[in-house]
């Protein structure tokens, strides 16, 4: 297990180990746990939203007030002790995946598996809407079947730089042009 898996079950058990006596208890707990979930899943984790379903209530069901003022038939209800269970019942589950299969790997952030900011994002739509104007549908499939096959990313290049010199040198300065002067791209050279 990993340090960071380590430090984590410990936060865990430490949450799952304080007292959780009243409805005060119980949010901070549940503030608690999910502070540690974001940290292992990311923010809005359908772990989170498990927690975020545990809801306390209490509920006064009616009765009778006689003409002595006495108080009959008032049933009080509350949920407390299952909102208990199911906290530390998803404490302990939290605890043992993590021992188990340790952290869960995260999603990069871009489907292409590049890393990018939320500028290089706008700039490389630029280049792919560029692309995807100046390209006939069946260009754009021998590009994408091209960087589909197997090989180094230097033999890919080879590949895509030898398709687009078959489109034609008007291709490429098509695709270049609409790069250039698209105005996101435009300010910044």
């Amino acid at each position: 297990m990993s340090e960071e898996t380590q430090h984590l079950v410990k936060a865990l058990r430490r949450i799952r180990e304080k007292p959780l006596d009243s409805t005060d208890d119980l949010a901070v707990r549940r503030g608690e746990f999910v502070s540690v979930l974001n940290r292992i899943y990311g923010p809005g984790s359908p772990q989170e939203q498990q927690v975020n379903r545990i809801k306390y209530y209490r509920r006064v069901g009616s009765g009778s007030i006689s003409m002595g003022g006495a108080v009959s038939g008032f049933a009080v209800s509350e949920n407390f002790a299952e909102c208990k269970k199911r906290l530390h019942g998803l404490i302990d589950g939290a605890v043992e995946e993590l021992e188990s299969l340790g952290l869960p790997t995260k999603p990069s952030p871009a489907s292409s598996g590049l890393s990018v900011s939320v500028n290089q994002t706008v700039n490389l739509n630029v280049v792919i809407e560029a692309v995807k104007d100046e390209l006939t549908g069946q260009q754009l499939k021998e590009l994408r079947e091209a960087l589909s096959e197997p090989g180094t990313p230097e033999q890919k290049r080879s590949r895509v730089l030898e398709k687009a010199k078959s489109f034609g040198s008007d291709v490429a300065s098509n695709i270049l042009a609409g790069i250039i002067t698209n105005p996101q791209i435009l300010g910044s050279i």
